[in-house]
């Protein structure tokens, strides 16, 4: 079976898939490979789901993208403050230790909601200027903890614009709502494609599961 995670997907991000999914269907003869009834099926939630995302305003996706961007910033962050824990020096070490108990630990913020997420990192950035600004210039980290704030000060823009332009909430609710449908019918031409070239040894199904293999690499 072809993995990937597809839960983990933007909408842009499974509507793309899904369209690679369609277009490299097309190059095979899915009568002759077995592969017309599950593909049917898959088409058939594609073209629903196609339609409820084409009337998704694009602010949404924006916003979702400022949110990864500042989510990497902010574990790219922390990554390389943990790194420091094991430097050689012994004054480092210890400001790696004081920097790191400015973030919570547990649960990663980058996986909270927007709301939850953007309160907890202004209580970061409150006690990181109050306190910490010369442990993070003594660790080289100025220049990155300036890309996180930036980044935290894009999503809220964006933020702010998609709240303002008030989103069609039902296109959204009924994009969500088709997803599982769509997911579900991925998975299975995943699975069944390369199982249906092992066992026919059909070499336009064996070059269509290398090809998925390859799209669904890109995500």
């Amino acid at each position: 079976m072809i993995q990937i995670a597809l839960s983990s997907l933007l909408n842009s991000e499974l509507y793309t898939l899904a369209l690679r999914i369609k277009e490299r269907c097309a190059g095979v003869d899915l009568e002759v490979t077995g592969l017309s009834t599950l593909y049917n099926l898959f088409l058939d939630q594609f073209n629903k789901y196609e339609q409820a995302i084409q009337k998704l305003p694009a602010d949404a996706e924006e916003m979702a993208m400022a949110d990864q961007k500042r989510d990497d910033f902010f574990i790219g962050l922390k990554a390389n403050i943990n790194s420091y824990k094991y430097h050689p020096e012994e004054e480092k070490r210890n400001v790696a230790n004081e920097l790191l108990a400015a973030f919570p630990r547990g649960t990663s913020i980058a996986s909270l909601s927007y709301k939850i997420q953007t309160a907890s990192m202004e209580k970061i950035f409150s006690d990181l200027d109050s306190n910490h600004a010369g442990n993070l210039s003594a660790l080289g980290l100025t220049g990155w903890y300036a890309q996180l704030k930036q980044a935290q000060a894009e999503f809220e823009e964006k933020l702010g614009e998609y709240t303002s332009q008030k989103a069609d909430k039902d296109a959204l609710s009924t994009a969500t709502d088709l997803r599982p449908a769509l997911v579900k019918e991925i998975h299975k031409l995943l699975a069944f494609i390369p199982m249906q070239a092992e066992i026919t040894g059909d070499e336009s199904l064996q070059e269509l599961s290398d090809q998925l293999v390859v799209e669904a690499a890109r995500f």
